[in-house]
């Protein structure tokens, strides 16, 4: 078992802060992932329920390093706290609302990569950067847009105004395919749980008694609208935190504005300032430069003191080399005799950075002549590998049969004599009768002549059973808890299902959508088992027809 962290006196004040809203710059290396689960904990010993704390951050790794802290200390009732980032944040809370809101529940979120794909099809531009660019301008209004523009439109028809007619068109048709894919962008988390918030008030006044703290992480990071979010979690609680290093916004050309959160926070929380100043993981001469590069800042925002205990640690070396080959050469023999002078040498404990792209692709190039193994970015990011997407693509679409970009991919990939025009000829002569790309992995259409031939014909001339069920969640794994049904003969109702389940599994917060809490379920219901086999009998042999059944 670790011993425990001993805290200096600034990091205990910030622990210590439980009640009341507080603002915390720390710059990275200051202990602050202790700190902020420190506070955690000591908020659960005060008496707040592990249920009602919400844990914010930018990044999944940044999420993941705050779980395994509270888990170390926490074990009990880790499992309680809801620890997520920001886009994660607003996937959960959309996919509990989902029903309610007009959200398909089974929607997938498309990253980069797959956002890049559909507009540099749609939009026919040549140039990768210019279809960034548009990407960047569509994030934009999504991002920035005042709360007078929030819509849970899918289509989001009146919300590019401020593009030029191309761009705009381009924009709208690319709301369109991932409205018919069932899939949100990232900006579209945040625009659609923005909208949420603000447009349904019962739905608001749900969240707003959620938590009673809430603490965000990498505040630098954040735009004002991932902060509205935030504000109205924490506006009844006033229990919001807002931790980071204004010094390190990286972010900016992706929206982020701390400065301004910073303003509209101060403003309406009035919260305690505090700093973490003391630097407890580089060296005293490296924090030394650190701190003297951010001095030419126009504006400084937090300071770096080496911790006493920190070691004096090497000169920094500056070389000039005549060209980038030249450079990547020495490059290669500084790696060379460390490795030749250290005992047991570990490669993936050294980092390269360039400022392009192209220039770390030379330095690659040179490592890999030298017998020095390395490895870019670009090959490290596993998931944006082709096979690994590829593969990919087979799960998306079992999950989200809707999903046309992973359909044409597993269509394309490997080889399958289906060629680009093909797709596009299905495309183009499909749209006028609704048949879409997806259909072609349903057997209906061709045994039946229509999509929905088989539904047309059971409900005419056989017996139809159309149901709904209602879970304790939104993944696939969910309990079910209520299944009501109605079977239909040559169209005309001749009988009905309903029933409650009593052994789910805890409703949690899917109780705030279907209503129905673990005490009622027990006192209503029935064991799953009778249930679930009371309604095979109901069916029997008919067609069944189902929302809400995935």
């Amino acid at each position: 078992m670790s011993a425990p962290i001993s805290f200096n006196p600034k990091q205990q004040k910030v622990i210590d802060h439980i009640d009341g809203s507080l603002v915390v710059l720390a710059p990275v290396g200051t202990g602050k992932t202790s700190v902020l689960s420190a506070r955690v904990a000591k908020a659960i010993h005060s008496g707040i329920a592990p249920s009602r704390i919400l844990c914010l951050t930018f990044t999944n790794r940044a999420a993941t390093e705050m779980g395994n802290r509270l888990a170390q200390s926490l074990p009990q009732v880790c499992r309680q706290l809801t620890i997520k980032t920001f886009h994660g944040l607003c996937a959960w809370m959309l996919r509990l609302e989902a029903q309610t809101i007009g959200l398909p529940a089974d929607f997938v979120v498309y990253d980069d990569s797959d956002c890049f794909d559909i507009l540099k099809a749609l939009s026919r531009l040549e140039k990768d950067s210019e279809v960034r660019d548009l990407i960047g301008a569509i994030e934009a209004c999504k991002s920035r847009a005042p709360q007078t523009q929030l819509s849970l439109e899918l289509t989001l028809g009146d919300l590019f105004t401020t593009l030029d007619p191309p761009a705009r068109l381009v924009a709208q048709k690319y709301q369109k395919v991932l409205s018919n894919r069932h899939a949100l962008d990232f900006a579209d988390l945040v625009f659609y749980t923005r909208s949420m918030l603000q447009l349904m008030p019962a739905v608001a006044e749900r969240w707003a008694n959620r938590f009673d703290l809430v603490q965000v992480d990498e505040v630098q990071d954040t735009h004002l609208g991932e902060y509205e979010i935030v504000s109205h979690l924490a506006g009844k609680s006033r229990n919001l935190a807002l931790i980071g290093d204004l010094d390190q916004t990286i972010y900016a050309w992706r929206g982020s504005e701390p400065d301004v959160v910073l303003t509209r926070f101060k403003a309406e929380f009035r919260p305690t300032a505090y700093d973490l100043s003391l630097n407890y993981r580089a060296t005293q001469t490296l924090l030394q430069a650190a701190s003297a590069f951010a001095d030419q800042f126009k504006e400084r925002h937090t300071q770096i003191t080496p911790s006493p205990t920190c070691d004096i640690g090497e000169k920094i070396r500056v070389h000039t080399a005549a060209n980038e080959a030249q450079e990547a050469q020495w490059i290669a023999a500084q790696i060379a005799t460390l490795a030749q002078n250290t005992a047991d040498f570990r490669y993936d404990r050294l980092s390269i950075l360039t400022r392009t792209n192209r220039r770390a692709q030379c330095i690659a190039a040179v490592l890999m002549q030298e017998g020095i193994p390395c490895i870019t970015v670009e090959q490290y990011q596993f998931f944006l590998r082709q096979e690994i997407k590829d593969a990919l693509a087979y799960l998306r679409f079992i999950t989200n049969p809707f999903d046309t970009g992973a359909f044409r991919r597993l269509v394309t990939t490997p080889r399958r004599e289906i060629g680009q025009e093909t797709l596009r000829a299905i495309y183009r002569e499909g749209q006028p009768c609704g048949f879409r790309l997806i259909d072609l992995a349903k057997p209906q259409p061709f045994m039946n002549d229509d999509p929905l031939g088989a539904v047309i014909e059971g409900f005419l001339n056989d017996t139809l059973v159309v149901f709904d069920v209602e879970t304790t969640g939104t993944a696939v794994g969910s309990d079910i808890i209520e299944i009501a049904a109605v079977r239909l003969v040559n169209g005309d109702v001749e009988d009905q299902f309903h029933a409650y389940i009593a052994d789910a599994a805890d409703v949690g917060d899917s109780e705030q959508i279907h209503g129905y809490s673990n005490e009622f379920l027990k006192q209503n219901g029935q064991p799953a088992k009778a249930v679930l086999a009371s309604f095979c009998q109901f069916a029997g042999a008919s067609l069944l027809v189902g929302h809400n059944v995935g």
